[in-house]
């Protein structure tokens, strides 16, 4: 479950995530802003957190506002979060392919 207020929002037992700017601890290495700063995540993902597009190593495209995101791969990913290749949140309207072989975190920030 994720939060875009502000609040702290527990996400597979050892993910926060913060929706409106404070840093948001994950997994002990990845630190989440949900400003539009860029974060590090897993040492090869930059995750934007105001709708700017992000280049995480030439696999995952992020987009932070809900617009969708262009994962070379199968995945499209809107206003959701992927953890671990399963589909943790999503809108109703949208859906995901997740392609199980691939294990990276995605943190979108949407309002």
């Amino acid at each position: 479950m994720v939060s875009g207020r502000g609040e702290f929002a527990r996400v597979i037992g050892d993910v926060m995530v913060s929706g409106r700017g404070e840093f948001a601890r994950v997994t002990g290495n990845v630190m989440v802003s949900g400003r539009g700063e860029f974060a590090r995540v897993i040492g090869d993902v930059m995750v934007s957190g105001r709708g700017e597009f992000a280049r995480v190593t030439g696999k995952v495209m992020v987009s932070g506002w809900g617009e969708f995101a262009r994962v070379i791969g199968d995945l499209m990913v809107c206003k959701l979060v992927l953890m671990h290749g399963r589909t943790v949140m999503s809108q109703p309207v949208e859906s995901a392919q997740v392609n199980q072989a691939q294990h990276f975190w995605i943190l979108c920030y949407f309002s």
